[in-house]
């Protein structure tokens, strides 16, 4: 499984995507949501997100692919489930959120729309978003014995048994150093940010900074 998530503005659009007429193939959650049509669920959301002007990118993209080894035993119910774990774990609980699968891919995917404004007025903190969603698809991977992606691409033949051993093991000290402080200050705002990128520094690890609007 592997998890994709990326802060976006025009939330009207991405609904009208993914319950798009030949795509669809199952609506699997419609969480703290009274609507189940498209343009019914954006007006929803928006009436959560208005309280909020000065956040631009107001919606999340989320995109869980699930390998092909792991779709045969993953019905319907158990790809709900995925989706209300996923989204739990990405601390979406005080969120609008509608999930869907498509049935025109050759891989499963499930994708999530989520009101980045909670409904307590909350804007939910996108710093590192994307490498959060892959960290959570790789926590239940392992949780429910699904395929883990990265496992997957470790076959690949650019990553060979003739790989760098001092490259590989400095990656996934990085990774870990980064997934502990991550886990450590997410969630505390502009001075847990600061804090996270001074201990990121105090551990020797540069990084290229990207803000979402």
């Amino acid at each position: 499984m592997i998890g994709k998530c990326r802060a976006i503005a025009h939330g009207s659009n991405a609904l009208e995507y993914i319950f798009r007429e030949g795509k669809l193939s199952s609506r699997l959650a419609l969480h703290n949501l009274c609507s189940r049509e498209p343009k019914a669920i954006y007006e929803e959301m928006k009436m959560v997100s208005g309280y909020n002007s000065r956040c631009r990118n107001k919606f999340l993209r989320i995109e869980i692919g699930i390998a092909p080894q792991d779709e045969k035993k993953l019905p319907v119910s158990e790809l709900m489930r995925i989706a209300h774990l996923f989204a739990k774990q990405m601390g979406l609980d005080n969120h609008q959120w509608v999930a869907v699968t498509h049935k025109d891919t050759d891989n499963r995917h499930i994708h999530i729309i989520a009101n980045r404004i909670s409904l307590y007025g909350e804007v939910y903190d996108t710093t590192f978003v994307n490498n959060r969603a892959a960290r959570v698809a790789e926590e239940l991977s392992r949780k429910y014995g699904m395929t883990i992606t990265k496992e997957v691409k470790a076959k690949k033949k650019h990553q060979n048994a003739n790989a760098n051993p001092t490259r590989e093991q400095t990656k996934q000290k990085v990774q870990q150093i980064c997934y502990t402080l991550l886990n450590q200050y997410k969630g505390t705002g502009i001075a847990g940010h600061s804090i996270f990128l001074y201990e990121l520094s105090r551990n020797s690890i540069g990084i290229e900074r990207m803000k979402n609007k």
